[in-house]
């Protein structure tokens, strides 16, 4: 035995494979760096992108509400704004704005890229890859935002307010007032809009009566329900504005001229307008969760004897609620923000 594997020796030396466990080793590490390069770097590449991807849609979200609540500091204030949403919305802060742009005066384009510190602008430093000779990619990611006016979505309150007390509400915006549906308190400074409806604000009704939640459109024709009638529908909404910090904001829909009177006014809907609610007061009594009565929460006074309404800020306000479509006017300062790529 230990002859042959003398012979068997003497027999490889002298066919020259004496060198062939190190070629083959050489080879098989190579083929490791190829896996380590494709575990590692790839999976490293993936988790860049997705993060400079929520650092653009952040940044185009953020500057979308910017514009929406503060337009006249719209185009001024986006770029550092981006760049901060940017930076604070990736984990290893490790981005930058490569572009913001706005493509319609109702639209804004982000694109981000990497930026490490390592590697050339815009391209990620790699571990491995670039030992089998390929080069730091580049790595980036858009994002771009729309907003229009809502268009269709819940009334989640039943209350129309007039054209004139909404474009007087945003040259006070921030300015707390009670909307009386009785029409005891109406803001100061405005006219009816059309046929004399109490207040210039109420309850108004697409059925039978006013339905907290239901489905509203600008350019509809709804009815007024006048009175201090309560729609008992609106106890579950009260309730869970109750259980959420007060300062909700909700839209509610505009009206700009009117028709009729009493029972069978009609209010023709032109838009929708944010409040911001601080408190209300309604009539009767119904027990919510935590045992009040949610028909009248923190009214501060300011709602006292036959008054019946709610207590608020009129804002401007960028809503993400995808239950509102976004192709309605952005007359009074509401808008709907969606990611449109």
């Amino acid at each position: 035995m230990i002859d042959h594997l003398q012979r068997t020796r003497d027999q490889h030396r002298a066919q020259g494979e004496r060198g062939a466990i190190a070629v083959m080793t050489a080879l098989t590490l190579v083929v490791l760096l190829g896996f380590a390069a494709i575990a590692i770097d790839v999976g490293m590449m993936y988790e860049e992108r997705a993060q400079l991807q929520n650092g653009a849609d952040s940044a185009a979200l953020a500057v979308a509400q910017n514009c929406i609540e503060k337009p006249l500091l719209c185009f001024s204030s986006a770029p550092s704004i981006a760049e901060t949403i940017a930076r604070d919305n990736t984990r290893d802060a490790l981005s930058d704005i490569a572009s913001l742009t706005f493509p319609t005066s109702a639209s804004v384009h982000v694109q981000t890229r990497v930026s490490d510190g390592k590697a050339d602008t815009g391209h990620l430093a790699l571990s491995f890859a670039p030992l089998l000779g390929i080069d730091d990619p580049a790595i980036a990611a858009e994002a771009t935002v729309g907003w229009g006016g809502p268009g269709t979505g819940p009334a989640t309150l039943p209350i129309a307010v007039s054209h004139c007390q909404a474009t007087k509400a945003l040259e006070q915006s921030g300015t707390r007032v009670v909307l009386d549906i009785t029409g005891k308190s109406p803001l100061p400074g405005c006219t009816y809009q059309g046929k004399e409806v109490p207040g210039g604000f109420g309850w108004f009704r697409q059925g039978s009566k006013a339905e907290c939640g239901q489905e509203t459109s600008y350019e509809e024709v709804v009815f007024s329900d006048p009175g201090n009638d309560f729609a008992e529908s609106c106890d579950d909404v009260l309730n869970g504005l109750l259980n959420k910090s007060i300062g909700d904001t909700l839209l509610l829909p505009v009206y700009d001229r009117t028709t009729d009177s009493g029972n069978n006014a009609k209010y023709h809907l032109a838009g929708w307008i944010a409040f911001k609610i601080e408190g209300w007061k309604f009539g009767g009594n119904a027990t919510g969760d935590s045992g009040v009565n949610v028909r009248e929460h923190a009214n501060a006074g300011l709602c006292t004897g036959s008054c019946r309404g709610i207590i608020g800020t009129f804002v401007r306000y960028a809503s993400l609620d995808e239950l509102y479509t976004d192709d309605g006017p952005l007359t009074y300062g509401a808008a709907v923000v969606k990611l449109t790529d």
